[in-house]
């Protein structure tokens, strides 16, 4: 999923997830899963955004 899409899911910017992807695998999963509707852990894999196989 492109950026900005995952923004308009969790309700902010592409921007802020560029932000917030710099903090750390495990941060931004933590952080990902608690905005996202349906408690969905992301992370980014080369330029898109996947949800995280747990």
């Amino acid at each position: 999923m492109s950026a900005r899409k995952l923004g308009e899911r969790l309700g902010l910017s592409h921007v802020t997830l560029g932000r917030k992807v710099k903090k750390g695998v495990d941060v931004f999963a933590t952080w990902s899963k608690e905005l996202d509707k349906n408690g969905l852990a992301w992370e980014l894999r080369g330029d898109k955004y996947y949800p995280v196989q747990e």
